[in-house]
Parts: C-alpha cells; sequence; structure tokens
C-alpha cells in the first residue's frame, strides 16, 4: 500500500524548494516523487507520515550533522586547493556521503592553472563563500551549546525540531522559522543582513535548509541556468544556475536526478529557469535570481 504526501509548503517553481523535494526523496529507502497541477511536490512512499518523518530526519542528521561530515575541519573554503581534496575523491567512490560532500566543489576545474596548487571552484548551487564555507554552514543548522556537558542535549533538540519539520511539511503545513547562523543561505528572509544590521544572524528555515542541502548533494557540480545573449557577433554567455524540470508522473530519486542531469525532460513537462548570481554591496555571498518558467 503507498502512502500519498502532498508537501503543500513547497512550491517547485522555486529553485529552493525544488532542491528540498530531491533531498527529500533522497532521505526515503522506498519512495518517488512527483507535482501536481499546482506544482506541489507529491512524495510516494509505503510508511506512514510519522515513519517517514523518522528515517529523513535520521538521514538529515547523517548528511548534514558536522560530527560525521566527511569533510575535514581543515578544510575551511568553498575553494580549495586540489591536494585538500584528492584524498577525499580517492575515498568518495565507497563513501556516498563523502561523494556528496564533494558536490559542493567543481574538482574538475580549477581556477588559475596558471598557480600551483591548483585551487578547485566551488559547486554552481553553493549560495556560501569565502569563510562561509559548507561544513561551517552545516554547523549553523546543529549549533553547539555553550556548554559542553549539553552537547547531547543540543543534538537531541535539533533532532526534535527537524522532525517536527519534516512531519510538517508531510500534513502539508510549512516548518518553523528560526533566527539563527546564516546556514546555506537557502531560505534566508534578508541574505544580506551584515550589510543592513551588522551581524550575521537570518531568519531561515532550518527543516528547508537542510532539505535542499541533500538535494544539492545529489546533483553534479555543474549546472546552468538561463543562456543570456551578449549582443551581435557575440557568443551567448551561459550563466551557473539551475534549470529544472516538474515530472507529473511518479519517478525515483535515480530517474529523477537522470533526467535533470541529462537535460531532456519531455517538452510537456513544465520547465523553470534561475541564475546564481553574487549579491553584491561587498559581500561575496550569492542569490537566485532571474527565476522564471521556460
Amino acid at each position: 500500500m503507498t502512502t500519498t504526501h502532498t508537501v503543500r509548503a513547497l512550491d517547485a517553481t522555486h529553485p529552493v524548494d525544488y532542491l528540498a523535494a530531491i533531498g527529500l526523496l533522497a532521505c526515503v529507502s522506498d519512495g518517488s516523487v512527483q507535482f501536481n497541477e499546482s506544482n506541489r511536490p507529491v512524495l510516494l512512499t509505503p510508511a506512514s507520515a510519522e515513519t517517514t518523518a523518522t528515517e529523513v530526519t535520521a538521514e538529515l542528521e547523517r548528511w548534514t550533522n558536522p560530527i560525521h561530515s566527511a569533510l575535514p575541519t581543515s578544510l575551511q573554503s568553498t575553494t580549495p586547493d586540489w591536494p585538500q581534496l584528492e584524498p577525499l575523491c580517492r575515498d568518495s567512490w565507497q563513501n556516498p556521503i563523502t561523494d556528496g560532500h564533494l558536490r559542493t566543489f567543481d574538482v574538475g576545474s580549477a581556477k588559475d592553472p596558471a598557480h600551483r596548487p591548483l585551487q578547485v571552484l566551488s559547486a554552481a548551487l553553493m549560495l556560501v563563500t569565502g569563510k562561509s564555507y559548507l561544513r561551517k554552514s552545516l554547523e549553523d543548522l546543529w549549533p553547539a551549546p555553550s556548554r559542553k556537558k549539553d552537547v547531547q542535549a543540543a543534538r537531541d533538540r535539533t533532532r526534535a525540531e527537524l522532525y517536527d519539520g519534516v512531519l510538517a511539511l508531510l500534513c502539508g503545513e510549512r516548518p518553523s522559522s528560526v533566527r539563527g547562523g546564516m546556514a546555506l543561505r537557502l531560505t534566508t528572509s534578508d541574505i544580506s543582513p551584515r550589510l543592513r544590521s551588522g551581524t550575521e544572524t537570518a531568519l531561515l528555515t532550518p527543516t528547508i535548509e537542510a532539505l535542499a542541502a541533500v538535494g544539492i548533494f545529489h546533483l553534479l557540480p555543474r549546472q546552468r541556468g538561463i543562456t543570456v545573449e551578449r549582443g551581435q557577433g557575440r557568443r551567448p554567455q551561459h550563466r551557473a544556475g539551475l534549470t529544472w524540470a516538474l515530472n507529473p508522473a511518479p519517478l525515483s530519486l535515480r530517474s529523477l536526478v537522470d533526467i535533470h542531469e541529462e537535460s531532456h525532460p519531455p517538452p510537456s513537462w513544465p520547465r523553470f529557469t534561475c541564475v546564481v548570481q553574487t549579491i553584491g554591496g561587498g559581500t561575496k555571498a550569492a542569490q537566485f535570481t532571474h527565476i522564471r518558467p521556460i
């Protein structure tokens, strides 16, 4: 028997909510997802909402809790040197978590081949840069307590909050937002609070931040959004971003990702695109812009 969960709080015409839908599907052991006429994800799984929420919460912790991170604490950049990533790349063949975390780096490219060691570019969908590197951003989702003896209690509290957020999604409701660290800047209402108030804290939705991160972990590092015409006689510019399609029929995670990466969905499927663009104004952090249907 299949249970249907319509995730009404996620609007897949927005890139973050689409990525969160991929992350949700990636966290269930036996499920599929389709998008209804209102562009809302519909998760199909044999389990109840409570059982699914427990499973998804455990997977979110496995993928996002820094204590399980495949990335060493010494790797404090979104554009590291290749020698730092080389041993991780070897391990990634056997470790899916390592492989996923490495997808936040474009290991097939170098920022400046003229200099050694080669500096690797960040993946297209990573909105954090500079000191806001991946591991630190994930730590914002699992805030450390002020006292060491409270570590377990803090972890249990975050786990319970994620469970409540996932269950809310499965029941068609919006998870709670909190004021805290910038995390991955996927759901922050103010994308540049430091410029306005001199602080890095912002209002974000941790459950959707975590799910969207897992979605990013399952996509290839190089993603393209809008192709911009640059005038007569000049080649079009392919801007980093995301182009995605909403499948009306149920697909497994592997099928959904395969169709996305091959960029050949059926023409009848609704399609959307966006660009990843630097916020500017003194910060190198990025945001999703120019979101539109194709």
